[in-house]
This record gives C-alpha cells, structure tokens and sequence, in this order.
C-alpha cells in the first residue's frame, strides 16, 4: 500500500520544507536545498541523516508560524518530532502494508511505501535488514523514503525468531500502525 496521490505531495513539500529548516539551523550543507531538482543524491542522504538526528526542531514554533502553513500541515511536522530512526527487520509484505520489526525493542510496525510498495523498493526475499527512519503521516506509518541495506547476514535462528516476533504481534493485536 503507498501513499495517495495528495497525501504524497503534500509529504514531499512538507518534508523538504522540514529538512531545509533543519539545515538552516544546524549548517549541515549551507546553501542547499533538498528539492530534486537541486539537490544531488549524496547531499539529499546527508539531509535525511542529519534531520533523523533532530526531529526537536519540529517543535519549533516560530518557523511553524512563519509560513504559509494550514494547521493540518503544522500537526504534521509537529508529529515528526516522533519519527523512530534505526535499524529495522522487513518480514512480511501484503497488500496493506510492510511489518517492518525495530532490531532493538522488538516491535512491530505496519508501514506504507510513499510512491511505491516498499516490496517494489526492498524485494521480496524477506528477511531484510534496513537502517530507515519511520515518520507518522496522517495515522498511517511511511518512511522517509532512504534505506540502507544492512550487509550482515541473517542467521536461520534469526529469521525464526523475526517470524515468531512478528506472528506473536498479530496474534496479539499489538502491531503498531500509528506513532
């Protein structure tokens, strides 16, 4: 499942608006813009990293006031001072989303691609080990759109347990489809 067609732009505008506020306050890469058509791919990922770092300048009100923006857009990127960096264990895709389980608490998440199934951009030869970071949009879960694919391999024992994990989640209700 992805995003629809509004709920992307308005990701996308908010996010690079985000992004840029946190460059400008933390002189990451001064002078650059995460827009795609001026922003290079290596700076872009050097952005996403840095604003993974500090969600907190979301709650910073007087850049929230000094735009044009709706409160729906404000509740949003106040809601990203909780977006959840780390590394992730992809186990299961299905046509309502990627369950996605944090390597440290073990928890279960339901995520959603932006443009895309997420099974399109991770494959389907699960599991797989992702760095990623999980943003709340509209009471649904996506990412920031950026993984890094961990190259250590998944133990037999490892992959039991992930399934385990994940079956425990569902069986008892607790997959988190909301943050």
């Amino acid at each position: 499942m992805i995003l629809s067609v509004p709920e992307q732009k308005k990701f996308y505008k908010l996010y690079y608006a985000a992004v840029d506020y946190m460059n400008l306050q933390e002189k990451i890469l001064p002078g650059v813009k995460m827009n795609p058509q001026y922003c290079s791919y290596p700076d872009a990922i050097v952005l996403s990293q840095a604003f993974r770092k500090h969600p907190e300048h979301m709650a910073t009100m007087p850049y929230l006031s000094k735009r044009k923006l709706t409160d729906e857009d404000k509740t949003i990127l106040f809601s990203w001072t909780r977006i959840i960096p780390g590394k992730f264990y992809v186990v299961d895709h299905t046509p309502i989303g990627s369950f996605f389980v944090s390597e440290d608490e073990q928890r279960v998440y339901l995520v959603l691609g932006l443009r895309k199934p997420l099974e399109y951009l991770l494959g389907d030869e699960l599991p797989v080990k992702v760095s990623t970071c999980l943003m709340p949009f509209h009471q649904k879960i996506i990412t920031d759109g950026f993984f890094d694919y961990c190259e250590e391999p998944i133990t037999e024992k490892q992959k039991v347990q992930l399934m385990k994990i994940y079956a425990d989640a569902v069986k008892r209700g607790t997959v988190i489809s909301v943050i």
